[in-house]
């Protein structure tokens, strides 16, 4: 993207470094808020362009790539939970299946 140069500009880059850090912190409630806000922000700068400017823009091109990365990355994350998960409830069978643990004292 072109340097920073309107308020619109300056808000879309502080959306997508928000949506970003939401993700990444695997924070699901505020990736979806951060994803409702950066979608606003792309619309706001989009409307101050001129025609002349959005037939060069590459935001459009970089809007897309920031919500494809923003959907692997949670869909990445939603498999590690559900591995995790699946661990965890393997270990719980496992625990409830095997007899409790006894000290025997000789003597």
């Amino acid at each position: 993207m072109a340097p920073l140069r309107t308020i619109a500009d300056k808000a879309l880059a502080e959306r997508a470094r928000d949506l970003r850090a939401a993700i990444l912190g695997a924070s699901h409630d505020r990736s979806v808020e951060c994803t409702v806000a950066y979608v606003e922000a792309v619309r706001v700068a989009w409307e101050a362009m001129s025609p002349e400017q959005r037939a060069v823009s590459t935001l459009p091109a970089e809007a897309s790539s920031l919500l494809s990365w923003a959907q692997q990355a949670v869909l990445i994350q939603r498999a590690i939970t559900a591995d995790n998960l699946s661990a965890v409830q393997k270990a719980v069978q496992y625990r409830s299946m095997s007899p409790e643990p006894r000290i025997q004292v000789n003597g």
